[in-house]
């Protein structure tokens, strides 16, 4: 039983590398690009002056096309409002980026939109289609200590690496942003942000999302604030996708969030974030998931980081670590549930499919019926952790390794209990 369980283990282990790899990798840098051709008709704001007391009012088409001239760069500096709604010009980009404006290695922008963008409470439509280039949105660029708020974006984007409904990229304060746009990319894709190293709060995004890697119906990448958000439109990925965040990097944080569209995918899938390597705390995740490795009802992948007072309520199917709140745990769950159904093969639980060393559950319980083949568990499939005050009342069938609490356990438990029915399943019936 103990080589069986180390093997887990390390396959585990290799599995979860792989995402790293890919993490590292993305920090060589943004592959460079030629600034976007501009060719739009401009037309400067009838009134205003362009400082915090008097912002430059845009009412027309024209006005953004002016705000975005790339032969001003100043205005990119000075404060906007919106005074009605707009339909921004076919393929606008503000602030695109162009040759040296990201490091992505520190994730800092050095340059972007700098000033101020007040929505007003109006909408501005896009069509954006630029499926070869990079870091796509209304703005490319949100630079550092900047406000954009209180605005709607609504239509369709389509990009290739760091794509978002609002922006490629944020390095400033999102706050009370409404995205309903299609967003379509390959690498960090989200329906509001791309890419965000800062602060989102009050926002929300409904439009569907797809790409390959780092996906989210919110955000794609995120190592910022996250707060009071929430995405609502079904999200499609390959790798490291989430209902409102794909990747929650070191020194992200997701707190008062929720996302409730279905998530579909391959590996490390979650109802509410893709991976987590930080903090997600009274959050939650109401749609269903699906995904082949490390598929979890709230959380794929938890490395490092950590799930306090949260929930899932959605079913979860995949093959290999597969939970109802987190598929594969390297950290601490504390506080949370889950209630949906959860199916697989190997590595199955109500609440988590596989934890490692060191890795802690406390005060949480799964209600979901549990099915799969081996190391099938009410609670968790397989636990080298420890589990405290924790408890599952779904039904578990499975083949090999199957129990009420945990299928395989080499951890500890203590004051935790399992209390649904348990069925062994033949060989022939799977």
């Amino acid at each position: 039983m103990m080589r069986a369980g180390r093997l887990f283990v390390l396959i585990l282990a290799l599995l979860l590398a792989v995402g790293l790899v890919a993490c590292d990798g993305a920090a060589e840098g943004i592959p460079r690009q030629s600034p976007l051709a501009f060719g739009f008709e401009t037309a400067p704001p009838n009134a205003g002056s362009g400082v915090a007391g008097d912002p430059w009012q845009l009412s027309t088409p024209e006005h953004l096309a002016w705000m975005a001239d790339p032969d001003y760069p100043e205005r990119l500096a000075e404060y906007y409002i919106l005074m009605n709604d707009i339909t921004a010009p076919d393929n606008l980009v503000i602030a695109h980026a162009t040759i040296g404006t990201i490091e992505h290695s520190n994730f800092r922008v050095n340059s972007g939109f700098r000033g101020s963008f007040d929505g007003n409470g109006h909408t501005v439509t896009v069509d954006i289609y630029l499926p070869d280039l990079n870091i796509i949105g209304l703005f490319g660029l949100i630079g550092e200590d900047v406000r954009v708020l209180n605005l709607t974006v609504s239509g369709h984007v389509d990009g290739f690496e760091i794509v978002g409904g609002l922006a490629g990229v944020n390095d400033g304060e999102i706050s009370g942003i409404s995205a309903n746009v299609e967003v379509t990319g390959v690498f960090d894709v989200g329906g509001l942000v791309g890419y965000s190293h800062w602060e989102i709060y009050n926002s929300s995004a409904v439009g569907s999302v797809s790409g390959h890697e780092n996906v989210g119906g919110l955000v794609g990448f995120n190592s910022g604030t996250v707060q009071n958000s929430g995405a609502m439109g079904e999200v499609n990925g390959h790798e490291i996708v989430g209902g409102l965040i794909g990747r929650n990097f070191y020194d992200g944080t997701v707190e008062n969030s929720y996302a409730t569209g279905n998530v579909n995918g391959e590996y490390q899938i979650g109802g509410l974030v893709g991976w987590n390597s930080d903090t997600v705390q009274n959050s939650s995740a109401t749609g269903n998931v699906s995904g082949d490795q490390i598929v979890g009802g709230l959380v794929g992948a938890l490395l490092r980081g950590r799930v306090i007072d949260s929930h899932a309520t959605g079913n979860v199917s995949g093959d290999w670590h597969v939970g109802g709140l987190v598929g594969a745990v390297h950290g601490s769950i504390q506080g949370s549930y889950a209630t949906g159904d959860v199916s697989g093969r190997l590595g199955v639980g109500g609440l988590l499919g596989t934890s490692g060393r060191p890795s802690v559950v406390m005060d949480s319980r799964a209600s979901g019926d549990v099915g799969g083949r081996t190391n099938v568990g009410g609670l968790a499939g397989y636990s080298a952790g420890a589990v405290q005050n924790s408890s599952a009342t779904g039904d578990v069938s499975g083949q090999e390794y199957v129990g009420s609490l945990i299928g395989l356990n080499e951890g500890t438990v203590k004051n935790s209990y399992g209390t649904g029915s348990v069925t062994y399943v033949a060989d022939d019936a799977e």
